[in-house]
């Protein structure tokens, strides 16, 4: 069994990405893969991760302000990773599939744009201000 931190972490990126729990198997099978294939970064960019982990909420902005940041970042590779994953399992099917949609899915189009924007920008905001707090690069 993986460490309870690789644990946590596939927890975090599963329920962030899907929005629901994610099942024993898909956890064991991403910490199996990152022993497997490791995908490391620099001591910062763990540094980031780990308070990520303990601060799951913070997750969404970390996501947005590293997609135009640092694209290339561990926290991204790793969300990728478990996005793999996830796509892959029939149990999950459902949450990569195409919908139907009403005349108003313009409108929620719309409204989750305006959410990524909002959301990139407190990202930009706030890892440069846990950079000053620890005096570090990230």
């Amino acid at each position: 069994m993986a460490d309870a931190k690789l644990i946590r972490e596939a927890k975090m990126f599963g329920k962030y990405i899907i929005g629901i729990p994610i099942n024993d198997e898909v956890i064991e099978f991403y910490c199996q893969s990152l022993k497997d294939v490791k995908i490391d970064g620099a001591p910062k960019q763990t540094e980031l991760l780990n308070k990520c982990i303990n601060s799951p909420r913070l997750l969404p902005y970390y996501d947005a302000a590293l997609s135009v940041l640092n694209p290339e970042h561990l926290i991204k590779k790793r969300l990728m990773r478990m996005f793999a994953i996830l796509e892959t399992r029939t149990e999950y099917t459902e949450f990569f599939l195409g919908k139907e949609f009403s005349k108003f899915y313009m409108l929620k189009i719309t409204w989750v744009g305006i959410r990524a924007v909002f959301k990139t920008l407190v990202g930009i905001v706030i890892i440069p201000r846990i950079k000053v707090i620890q005096n570090k690069n990230i």
